[in-house]
């Protein structure tokens, strides 16, 4: 169960934040907005880094322009309330008045967007009400402009701790965006080419299997190599079909029927002993619809005389 949020501070109050590295920093809260799930404020930076804790005196001549960091701070952990423990309040701001202490437009650097854009917060609640693009000439009119909002109190405190030192001069924000801009496209155009390269290996598994599938039927495999050697499907060729009976008796019975049918028929002793061939010879259409329907009709006529149906086959050279 989450704890209870407690802010050590109010509107208006000079802080002294401590920092990893040492020493402390100083910030103005210009904004609290207690929430329900996670707290926000607002604080305004400046430098330098203090040894000890600044006196509230020191502190009085400072403005907004002067803070090199301004960000929208949210509890989001237990230990940024634990951070949060850590600050000092050197005490209120003299005639405080919130007008002269806004909420800034923040800088949001999407890499994907041709522009920078400017991020309007509300006074209610410390939530987005409006961005717009921004040419990036008008979002580096002040440095107070910050690329990141809700940062949890203990990630606020190490990018104070970061930048307190040497702050980012404008060029340095401007670099920022471009660089962010190339590595998105430079991600842009790798997802291209992998899916470029993914698409041209299922095609050629698709491909590879089609073939597979039609080798594997026999019919489909015999065309196949018939219409490599040279054979056309729209032109009628001599096609012969294999009838084996287990009587002569039995295979001269069905050749009677095949001439009757408009085959050419020849009946043999077969080379596997105790068989007959019968030879039907027809002029057909080389196609696969062709072949199997007159497969079939051969196949159900041997069976009636006691025989069965071995195939077929063609001489691709006429």
């Amino acid at each position: 169960m989450r704890g209870k949020q407690v802010l050590p501070f109010h509107e208006g109050d000079w802080v002294a934040i401590p920092l990893p590295k040492g020493g402390y920093a100083a910030a103005l809260i210009a904004r609290v907005r207690p929430r329900k799930r996670y707290s926000r404020f607002l604080a305004y930076c400046f430098t330098p880094r203090y040894p000890t804790p600044p006196t509230l005196s020191a502190l009085l001549s400072l403005r907004p322009q002067d803070a090199f960091y301004i960000q929208i701070v949210e509890l989001k952990r237990p230990e940024d309330q634990d951070a949060l423990n850590q600050f000092q309040v050197l005490g209120r701001c003299p005639r405080w008045n919130p007008k002269e202490w806004p909420i800034p437009p923040f800088l949001d650097l999407i890499g994907s967007e041709p522009h920078p854009y400017l991020k309007y917060y509300s006074e209610k609640d410390l939530e987005t009400v409006v961005a717009r693009e921004a040419q990036p000439v008008e979002a580096l009119r002040g440095r107070w402009f910050t690329w990141e909002t809700g940062l949890g109190v203990a990630y606020f405190v190490s990018e104070v701790d970061r930048l307190i030192d040497a702050p980012p001069v404008d060029e340095e924000w401007l670099a920022k965006w471009h660089k962010r801009r190339e590595e998105h496209w430079q991600f842009v155009q790798w997802v291209r080419e992998r899916i470029a390269q993914e698409r041209q290996q299922a095609q050629e598994q698709a491909q590879v299997q089609a073939v597979d599938e039609l080798l594997q039927d026999p019919t489909r495999g015999a065309l196949l190599r018939a219409y490599a050697a040279g054979v056309d499907p729209a032109v009628p060729y001599w096609v012969e079909h294999f009838l084996y009976f287990p009587r002569r008796r039995w295979a001269q019975q069905a050749a009677r029927q095949l001439r009757q049918l408009g085959y050419e028929v020849e009946v043999s002793e077969s080379a596997t002993e105790g068989l007959w061939l019968v030879l039907a010879r027809c002029q057909m259409l080389p196609t696969e619809e062709d072949i199997d329907t007159v497969a079939e009709q051969l196949r159900e006529l041997a069976a009636e005389y006691g025989g069965e149906y071995d195939g077929w086959g063609m001489d691709v050279r006429q």
